[in-house]
């Protein structure tokens, strides 16, 4: 859980206010009862630096005045800020506990279902119309059992057990893994992987990552689009992946939406497969962000930190 932002210190911002008028009074007293006693020819020339020196201490005071008021503009962003995140904290944990509590009530009967249904479909003669119909229920649980164990990996996600790994290569093998449903569905897969030093990562739920985002680019490209896809060096001390594809691109507004717990843009989806990603890249101490291109597709872009493993891992190309 995020914590709070320093609280603003107003005692610090009335002395400095204190400060402003003593700027403003203290030059001018003296001035003015110097002034009092001086030769009428004299005189002119006081009010005049008493002018001087009320408009520049005025000028300098409206300085720091705005700096204070955008003191206080950041401090309230912050704390704002802090309020949505310790929401959307919340907010979480309580569905995280709901998803818990579902899943395990329900894969219990549902595991009796399937073995119910596996039984009485072998007892059936080869020829009955009837093994079908039970292929496509046993398809469907399968579908729900699926589902479960999203719910399952969103409400107690698994600690990543990390070791030396090459990002290159992870992407790599979950592209191999889509490559033929691609193939089936005419997208055109555009690879480019530099060899990068290693991170310290769980390959397993880094490339659960990989293949969230995966499929859903292949639901989002037409027939005849392309999905590009890339690891390169993202500073000093990280790397990065960027997954491109040509779909329609996000709707304004959606970049960040789309990462929070069962919101999808699919009819069939159900919101959890890039909740799961964000949660894994972050156990990483990485991020995780979408960015729309309008009509020019969508990309994403994952920053992980190095790992403290030496040498290179060899990328692919």
């Amino acid at each position: 859980m995020p914590g709070l932002p320093p609280i603003p210190s107003f005692r610090g911002f009335r002395r400095q206010l204190l400060l402003l008028r003593l700027m403003i009074v203290l030059p001018l007293v003296p001035l003015a009862v110097i002034t009092f006693w001086l030769p009428p020819r004299w005189q002119l020339v006081s009010w005049s630096m008493m002018l001087v020196i009320t408009a520049a201490t005025v000028f300098i005071g409206s300085l720091s005045v705005k700096r204070i008021i955008r003191t206080l503009e950041h401090r309230e962003t912050e704390l704002w800020t802090t309020h949505e995140q310790l929401i959307t904290a919340d907010r979480l944990a309580s569905v995280g506990m709901m998803a818990a509590s579902v899943a395990h009530e329900v894969n219990n009967p549902l595991t009796t279902i399937r073995v119910l249904i596996h039984s009485v479909h072998e007892q059936l003669p080869l020829t009955d119309p009837r093994r079908a119909d039970l292929d496509v229920v046993q398809a469907e649980i399968d579908k729900i059992r699926a589902l479960i164990l999203r719910l399952l990996q969103f409400a107690k996600p698994r600690e990543p057990e990390l070791a030396a790994a090459s990002l290159s290569d992870i992407l790599a093998r979950v592209v191999d893994l889509i490559r033929p449903q691609a193939q089936m569905q005419n997208v055109t897969l555009v690879e480019h992987y530099e060899s990068l030093p290693p991170i310290w990562a769980d390959g397993g739920q880094l490339g659960q990552v990989f293949l969230n985002i995966l499929l859903n680019a292949g639901e989002a490209v037409p027939p005849g689009g392309t999905i590009r896809l890339s690891t390169h060096s993202a500073g000093a001390d990280s790397v990065g992946a960027t997954i491109w594809n040509s779909g329609p691109g996000l709707a304004p507004g959606l970049e960040e939406r789309i990462f929070e717990p069962f919101f999808t843009t699919k009819a069939t989806g159900t919101g959890l497969g890039l909740s799961i990603a964000r949660m894994i890249v972050e156990k990483h101490h990485g991020s995780i962000r979408a960015i729309g291109h309008g009509p020019d597709g969508t990309s994403f872009r994952i920053s992980l930190p190095l790992g403290s493993a030496e040498g290179t891992v060899d990328g692919r190309q």
